[in-house]
């Protein structure tokens, strides 16, 4: 009787535990969502490294060549936008050493067919097992553009330091984030410099004077994404760098600005300076 029992235990452990024909069962690749197009682009070399191919790299040409399970090489030439001549949308791009190109195009080229399924997309190639892709898009973003003498002004350079300090940062669904513990201390050997805090109706100098502007970034961010402010404070001064009502102060150890991530996955923060302008978008992540 027990030797049955547990014959009988092991075929259910078998039979659920066994992969649905045709349906992708691993997330081992990430696509995100280019925000222009809100189309999913992938890293070539991984996602083709993972389907079984190779990649080779001409840095004086700009061009990847693409080896897949015996067909001819595939030339992904980033100067001209093109995969086998053909023009890629959006175009292919290097972001941190790392190239990226249209998924579905991609995928496509090396006769595999595309399949959205929400959160993810599958892939079925002509050889091998499907993949499921894990797709990360844009939740919601915000950019503050500033003058050109705040642009040189330490306050904005403290304010980019902030955002190194945000950059990166994961939130779990669920969780609550604080921008001063991602912060931390604004102090000289966190890399801050003395810029301008406002103290009741006037400005003085001190440590880390700035950061407000990443916090405002911030909250603008998390209210275009739909997430859940849970403490917010105004500054008791307006505020040139946004319309009115939409700034948040911080101060070290009293004001923090924090949020809840009310959504079912996990969101990433990612900040980004461009000239006189800071930007930072929130990834869902799936």
């Amino acid at each position: 009787m027990f030797r049955t029992l547990s014959w009988l235990a092991a075929l259910v452990v078998f039979f659920f535990s066994w992969p649905v024909p045709g349906v992708a069962q691993n997330f081992d690749l990430v696509a995100f969502e280019e925000p222009n197009s809100q189309r999913a682009m992938i890293a070539v070399r991984e996602f083709i490294t993972f389907l079984g191919g190779r990649v080779t790299w001409e840095e004086t040409t700009q061009v990847v060549g693409i080896e897949y399970y015996g067909q001819e090489p595939l030339l992904l030439k980033l100067r001209e936008g093109v995969l086998k001549d053909v023009p890629l949308e959006p175009r292919p791009y290097i972001k941190d050493g790392t190239t990226y190109a249209p998924l579905r195009q991609l995928a496509e080229a090396l006769g595999a067919t595309v399949e959205w399924c929400g959160s993810s997309i599958n892939v079925y190639p002509p050889v091998g097992p499907p993949v499921r892709v894990k797709y990360s898009f844009v939740l919601g973003s915000y950019t503050i553009t500033f003058n050109a003498l705040e642009a040189k002004s330490p306050s904005f350079f403290n304010a980019c330091r902030a955002g190194q300090y945000l950059n990166g940062k994961v939130i779990a669904a669920g969780e609550i984030f604080s921008f001063n513990a991602a912060v931390g201390p604004r102090i000289k050997t966190r890399g801050f410099i003395p810029g301008i805090i406002f103290v009741g109706s006037t400005k003085v100098p001190e440590t880390g004077g700035g950061v407000c502007r990443t916090a405002t970034l911030l909250h603008n961010a998390v209210m275009a994404a739909g997430l859940e402010v849970v403490e917010r404070h105004r500054h008791s001064q307006p505020v040139t760098y946004v319309p009115p009502g939409k700034d948040a102060t911080v101060y070290y150890g009293s004001l923090d600005y924090r949020f809840r991530n009310n959504g079912l996955f996990p969101v990433r923060l990612e900040f980004q300076s461009a000239g006189p302008s800071i930007t930072l978008k929130i990834w869902e992540t799936g």
